[in-house]
């Protein structure tokens, strides 16, 4: 399951290129996993090392749109002038979230397609995935929405 959990967190742009193949890298490193479990971390990674060296990463509208919109966010924030404390601890905290999440570097463009591409048309992530049931598949996304690290931008 990590692997289609690597999957959703790379579709859902929780994670970039660089961040995938170290967890791969982990992933084909750690006994905990099947054999079966490491050979496709390692033929995942070794697939998407040479998509990233060959193909630039690019500004795609998702990722403009990002940034927009936290550009916004953080002009309404630093226009505020709290006057309780609670409130400007608060929003000075979300001010440095929000500029650490603008330096992020994402993925976009062709770049993300092909990544993309690749992880879904995994034949072991497709089984595993189609292995799901539908209940399972609800929780499962909701479990790894409410406990990703990342913010939702």
């Amino acid at each position: 399951m990590e692997l289609v959990n690597l999957t959703y967190r790379y579709i859902n742009r929780f994670i970039n290129s660089d961040d995938l193949l170290k967890e791969l890298n982990k992933i084909s490193n750690t006994k905990k996993y099947s054999a079966i479990v490491k050979t496709t971390s390692t033929d995942l990674y070794n697939k998407i090392k040479k998509i990233k060296e060959t193909i630039p990463n690019e500004m795609d509208d998702v990722l403009k749109y990002r940034l927009a919109n936290i550009s916004r966010i953080l002009n309404m924030l630093e226009e505020l002038n709290p006057t309780d404390e609670k409130t400007k601890e608060f929003t000075e905290k979300e001010i440095k979230n929000l500029k650490k999440e603008q330096k992020l570097v994402k993925d976009g463009g062709k770049l993300y397609e092909k990544i993309i591409s690749t992880l879904c048309n995994n034949t072991y992530i497709k089984q595993k995935f189609e292995n799901m049931t539908t209940i399972y598949h609800a929780t499962y996304l909701y479990a790894q929405s409410s406990t990703s690290n990342a913010r939702k931008i």
